[in-house]
C-alpha cells in the first residue's frame, strides 16, 4: 500500500515504480508488477533492477522469449 500511494503522489520516480512491482511480484500480482517495472523503465531507462525483475517476472509467467528481450533492451542502455 505505502509504494501505490508513493507513485500516486509522485509518478515520476521510478524506485517507487520498482518497488511496487517488487511488492506485486512476492505477492504473486505479476501482470501488476510487470506493469510497474515497465513504467519504471519508461521513466528510466536505465533502471537496473527494474529490469531485472521484469524479466523475473516474464520467467515466472513462463515467457522467456520476453525475459531475454527486457535483458538485451537492457544492455542496449548500457
Amino acid at each position: 500500500i505505502l509504494f501505490r500511494y508513493l507513485t500516486f503522489l509522485n509518478p515520476l520516480i521510478s524506485e517507487f515504480w520498482t518497488s511496487l512491482g517488487y511488492c506485486q511480484m512476492f505477492k504473486g500480482e505479476t501482470d501488476e508488477a510487470i506493469n510497474s517495472f515497465l513504467t519504471a523503465i519508461q521513466i528510466d531507462p536505465k533502471a537496473l533492477q527494474a529490469h531485472i525483475f521484469l524479466s523475473q517476472s516474464y520467467l515466472r509467467l513462463n515467457r522467456t522469449d520476453e525475459a531475454k528481450a527486457a535483458i538485451k533492451e537492457f544492455e542496449k542502455v548500457l
